[in-house]
């Protein structure tokens, strides 16, 4: 099969792009490692009794559900006057790992913010984007080019106050004119939480400051950190679930983005994001465009031939292209 050219097929896939970690990777190396909580496990954050009460209270390797289901629980004995000490020391030792496995993990603002231009004329040749992805980038990349001008911007349908939901409501209508560059979150992201409210939010900074911000906001239990960082699929659906946000998205703008997609850096593991996958092959999508990213792809034809296996044949098209 023939690995086209992006210029050549750009102007027929302008619907919707989803980016899973692979875009990032690209990006910036830092982002190879194999898992934040595999991260944390190395250097000994995660205890092996942490790790066994994720296990037991089947959250799998999700930072997220686990510290919510011990919030949860604080909460409950709070109301009973239960006196909830280890559970609080633990909650605290799981947010302190995460915190610390995000800082070391993460890259800075000031090593890659050189490269931001170079990324937007691909990002806004979409009128929706969808990120699987927890970290800073695209964010980073969408106020960069939003400050520079106030033409076709890119905007995530937050306020101050949270996500704007009379404004998804009338997503279709409004956009039609293509004015915006709508950006998703499937899975949250570091700049998502939720307060103890459980409102759904925006942590609002820009730069360098963004990133302590959030860690901030943690630190101080603000917020709960409102991103999917992995585990499996059922999990990451528990999660979805969860949050208003998380939901809307899955379910009313994730399936109806179409009639075309670009896939960019996404693997399609059934088993990972088997949930994600359901969406695609559910929703409004005809034809599908799959980036190809030739020095880790060893064999083309298999990986083609695995991804109209995932895809399951469903749709009237599917093109497999490299960037210029």
């Amino acid at each position: 099969m023939t690995i086209k050219k992006w210029k050549d097929i750009k102007e027929d896939f302008t619907d919707a792009l989803l980016m899973g970690n692979g875009a990032s990777i690209e990006f910036d190396k830092k982002f190879t490692y194999k898992s934040l909580w595999e991260a944390a496990k190395d250097t000994d954050q995660i205890t092996d009794k942490i790790d066994n009460l994720a296990k037991a209270l089947h959250t799998g390797t999700n930072f997220e559900l686990l510290m919510n289901k011990l919030f949860e629980v604080i909460n409950v004995n709070n109301k009973f006057d239960i006196k909830s000490d280890e559970i609080i020391n633990t909650y605290k030792s799981i947010r302190k790992a995460l915190i610390n496995t995000v800082r070391e993990n993460h890259c800075e603002y000031d090593d890659v913010k050189d490269r931001f231009n170079e990324q937007i004329p691909f990002l806004k040749n979409f009128n929706t984007i969808f990120s699987l992805n927890y970290d800073l980038l695209l964010y980073w990349i969408r106020i960069a080019s939003n400050n520079k001008t106030k033409k076709d911007q890119f905007y995530d349908c937050f306020s101050y106050i949270g996500f704007y939901d009379e404004w998804l409501r009338n997503y279709w209508e409004i956009n039609s004119d293509n004015q915006y560059t709508c950006v998703f979150y499937p899975h949250g992201a570091l700049h998502l939480a939720r307060d103890k409210q459980g409102t759904d939010k925006k942590i609002f900074a820009e730069g360098v400051d963004l990133l302590k911000t959030i860690i901030h906001q943690w630190s101080n239990n603000e917020s709960l950190p409102l991103f999917v960082s992995e585990g499996n699929s059922k999990n990451k659906m528990a999660s979805i679930k969860r949050s208003d946000y998380l939901l809307k998205v899955y379910n009313e703008i994730l399936p109806k983005s179409g009639p075309t997609l670009v896939i960019y850096g996404w693997s399609m593991d059934e088993k990972v994001d088997g949930h994600i996958l359901n969406q695609i092959i559910g929703g409004n999508y005809k034809k599908i465009a799959v980036h190809v990213h030739r020095p880790t792809t060893e064999d083309i034809d298999q990986f083609i031939n695995d991804t109209n296996e995932k895809l399951k044949n469903n749709f009237n098209e599917i093109t497999y292209f490299e960037l210029d």
